[in-house]
């Protein structure tokens, strides 16, 4: 059964026209600059929902990095988990929430860096930002420890740069989680038109913007940036 939460969240995208707003083209503009201005700012957790976490901000290869952890633990378990927002949008509090409730339920850290987003930075910027991230945490732990998980857009950055560690001598982490990835952002399938009709927040038209913008004139099927292309992980 659908739960509450989610078919409230479907009712207030349909409310505010946030879709139907991104496919008029001077407004999808607007908002991308918008956007940009709001990633240019110092990223701080909305305080809407209380957290449970013992949550920290740190500044890395001039990007943000929030850790959560459960107060007064050492856990082992290290989560580099990257946020989705089409890669044009910051983190939105209902995903902190489902974080922090993610970090007390297993007593684990969570590393996650506010990567720089489109229109101003492309996806080649996000994968030498992990990688430095990265080599940084096998420096406290191995690889046995660390755990991949991103959601929408950041799960597609989360096998896309796993995928980029086969081109380096990095370990491979202990898991990668992806909770509904974007796993090709060329939006080719057909098939997406069914669902694009009754989305309440994508659009196929103005994702396929973004990817563009993200892509930074690379091919849209370089698994860098589509993981579903390529050699598996």
């Amino acid at each position: 059964m659908r739960s509450f939460m989610s078919a409230f969240a479907s009712g207030v995208l349909r409310i505010t026209l946030h879709k139907q707003m991104l496919n008029n083209n001077c407004l999808f503009d607007k908002y991308m600059q918008y956007c940009a201005a709001v990633s240019a700012k110092p990223y701080k957790i909305a305080p809407i929902f209380p957290m449970k976490s013992q949550t920290k901000y740190y500044r890395f290869e001039d990007t943000d990095i929030v850790t959560l952890q459960a107060k007064h633990h050492k856990p082992k378990t290290l989560i580099l988990y990257l946020h989705g927002g089409a890669y044009l949008e910051q983190p939105v509090p209902f995903q902190w929430s489902f974080i922090d409730h993610l970090v007390h339920d297993t007593d684990t850290l969570v590393v996650a860096p506010i990567y720089n987003k489109t229109p101003r930075h492309n996806y080649k910027e996000a994968h030498i930002m992990l990688t430095a991230l990265y080599k940084k945490m096998l420096a406290h732990t191995s690889a046995e420890n660390i755990i991949f998980f991103g959601d929408s857009s950041g799960g597609g950055l989360a096998l896309a740069f796993a995928k980029s560690l086969l081109q380096t001598d990095l370990p491979q982490p202990k898991q990668i989680l992806l909770f509904s990835p974007w796993l090709d952002i060329s939006m080719e399938n057909d098939d997406m038109d069914l669902y694009d009709r009754v989305d309440p927040s994508l659009g196929r038209k103005w994702l396929r913007q973004i990817a563009l913008a993200w892509a930074d004139k690379t091919d849209l099927h370089d698994p860098l940036l589509s993981p579903l292309f390529g050699s598996n992980v």
